[in-house]
């Protein structure tokens, strides 16, 4: 009886952190037009639908042989929807110890201070009563995580996560990060800025700190 018990908690752990892997994919995509910025200095224009962990299926047209590039070989990628464009960088993240490869972010804002999101999505395993995660029942959510960099750095740092409770203080991150502008500090430690305005808060960054 032991035994069968142990082996359920196991099954819910796998089926949680497959669940986890699934919607933990950053910057998918469905085919569209595209220009590949790679790192021998190339550009290639044509169709683009993005991977997973950052990788990029790509034709020239639809008629094209496919090939597959992976973060190893861009620098960063436009994505071109209804006649908006979207820049996605690959950086590495400031003490990641899970991972040494760059990931996969959309660029936000540019200047002094660079703002990047990883968006995440999905559902996974109910882990509650009834369902337990193994009576179909899930649970969605979503979530984006914010990080900067400054002077075009290749790392980042992740500043806040918008979407969740969990996580370490906005305040004490952000007010350290931006240490160097007392009137933004002021404002995020007063809460005129919260961490839901981080967009807001680095666009001041860049327009009024020295």
């Amino acid at each position: 009886m032991l035994g069968l018990i142990l082996k359920k908690k196991n099954m819910k752990k796998i089926i949680l952190f497959i669940g986890i892997i699934l919607i933990s994919l950053n910057c998918n995509s469905q085919n569209q037009k595209a220009t590949l910025y790679l790192k021998t200095g190339d550009t290639i224009h044509g169709l683009a639908k993005i991977k997973a962990f950052g990788k990029i299926k790509f034709r020239y047209n639809k008629k094209s042989k496919k090939e597959i590039y992976s973060p190893y070989q861009l620098i960063k990628f436009d994505i071109i929807q209804q006649g908006s464009k979207t820049t996605n960088i690959y950086k590495y993240v400031q003490g990641n110890q899970l991972s040494t490869s760059r990931k996969c972010m959309t660029l936000i804002t540019e200047g002094k201070i660079d703002l990047y999101r990883i968006s995440v999505s999905g559902t996974h395993p109910s882990m509650g009563f009834g369902g337990g995660g193994m009576g179909g029942m899930t649970v969605s959510y979503s979530m984006d995580n914010y990080y900067v960099s400054k002077d075009d750095s290749d790392v980042v740092t992740k500043l806040t996560t918008v979407g969740t409770f969990f996580g370490k203080s906005f305040k004490k991150a952000a007010s350290e990060y931006f240490s160097d502008c007392q009137d933004l500090v002021d404002r995020i430690q007063n809460k005129t800025y919260r961490k839901r305005d981080i967009e807001e808060i680095v666009r001041f960054y860049n327009t009024k700190c020295n």
